[in-house]
């Protein structure tokens, strides 16, 4: 604000009529001619910014909780609420998609027997996505258990299983990654979603057109972190199957098979 009120000042007061007999500049004829207009420019953002800080002394920042139900209805409460449940749902489904990318590391080092996991972690994390960190255990493990009298019949579709889930689990993931919390409008009725980008009309106004909601609702976001926990606890069944038949136990082996989900978890 202390840049516009000096440029205000100069507008108000580098008048050829007052300043004395002195040299001026070009700069300063150059002001001379466009002063009104500057002066006027100034004074209004001047006038908003001081309209800023006198209501921030008095009253404060807004917040939701300064209203009661004469300011704000009970739809406008709903709809705040829900955008805090979505956040909420977003960090869980976050912190749980970070627990499954670790478990899946510790499943490779339990592939190619590395017990520190040092060398499985560098090889698991430099690819930069997802789908080549899965597309290696595939091939690891195939290359590691492939011999297995079980592999065909039972683990290698089992395993393809898998990676459909993880592949939806990954999409969701990515939305709320670089999704935008907002308020959709359809049929008169307002609802918080979580969509792309708010300016992505495309996306957004594909569903709306039809009068679908867009995006995600803090329930979905919730039901997909528990299925990316499911899938977690998964992987710790595979690196039984894994035990089993490094060290021939067919018993172990049969009941960790017989834990593998034969639908989407």
């Amino acid at each position: 604000m202390a840049v516009y009120l000096l440029l205000y000042e100069a507008a108000a007061t580098d008048d050829p009529a007052t300043s004395g007999p002195r040299e001026r500049s070009w700069g300063a004829a150059q002001l001379a001619l466009w002063r009104p207009s500057l002066r006027g420019s100034l004074q209004s953002v001047y006038d908003w910014l001081n309209g800023i800080r006198c209501w921030r002394k008095h009253w404060g920042p807004l917040r939701m909780d300064d209203f009661d139900d004469a300011d704000v209805d009970q739809e406008t409460k709903k709809i705040a609420a829900e955008h805090r449940a979505i956040r909420e749902a977003m960090l869980s489904l976050m912190f749980t998609w970070a627990g499954l990318e670790n478990t899946l590391s510790i499943f490779l080092g339990k592939i190619i027997r590395d017990p520190s996991n040092a060398l499985a972690s560098a090889i698991y994390f430099t690819p930069p996505n997802t789908e080549t960190r899965l597309n290696i255990i595939s091939s690891v493990l195939k290359m590691a258990i492939g011999g297995s009298p079980h592999y065909e019949a039972a683990i290698a579709p089992a395993w393809t299983r898998f990676t459909k889930s993880f592949g939806r689990r990954k999409s969701v993931r990515n939305q709320v990654a670089h999704g935008h919390i907002t308020t959709a409008n359809v049929s008169g009725k307002n609802y918080a979603r979580l969509t792309s980008p708010l300016f992505d009309f495309a996306r957004i106004g594909g569903p709306l057109s039809q009068g679908n909601l867009p995006g995600l609702s803090s329930n979905d976001i919730r039901q997909s972190a528990a299925a990316i926990a499911k899938l977690s606890d998964q992987v710790h069944n595979w690196m039984s199957i894994v035990d089993a038949i490094y060290t021939g136990n067919e018993k172990a082996l049969l009941d960790a098979i017989a834990k593998l989900p034969t639908s989407d978890p």
